[in-house]
């Protein structure tokens, strides 16, 4: 099985520029800013989404239905981090509607930047732990139909 790490890393990097642009509104003044986040934060969920089915299909699931996840030592903490981050970004968009923006203009820049950093951080682990080992190891699998 051959797995196109190109295509996640083009993934990758469609959410590493639209966690820029969302950040980079923050950084203007909230007249400014705050009416394009919206949209901002509509396209960084869709990449993350699309990131996570093409992960899903690609790495996740033949490893684990051929039993390799286990081969990937980092493999299990890679993996919670993601569900974690998820269930931090859902909690996040609920906790940050457009009312609580507007009243906390710099406190949603603080905390848009912690959980940016954190997704950031798993997608540079994801790059260097997790592709090249998923890579290796699906290489002589035939996929799954």
């Amino acid at each position: 099985m051959q797995l196109d790490i190109g295509l996640l890393e083009q993934q990758h990097a469609a959410i590493v520029a639209a966690v820029g642009e969302l950040r980079s509104l923050t950084d203007r003044p909230l007249d400014q800013g705050l009416p394009h986040i919206a949209k901002a934060r509509i396209t960084l969920a869709k990449v993350i989404a699309d990131n996570v089915a093409t992960e899903i299909a690609a790495i996740h699931a033949p490893l684990k239905a051929h039993g390799m996840a286990c081969r990937i030592p980092d493999y299990a903490d890679i993996e919670t981090r993601s569900c974690t981050l998820r269930m931090s970004f859902s909690a996040h968009i609920a906790e940050w509607s457009t009312a609580t923006i507007r009243q906390d203009w710099s406190g949603y820049g603080r905390s848009l930047r912690k959980i940016t950093a954190t997704l950031l951080d798993l997608l540079d682990r994801e790059e260097r732990i997790l592709f090249p080992a998923a890579r290796t190891l699906l290489a002589g699998v035939r996929p799954i139909r």
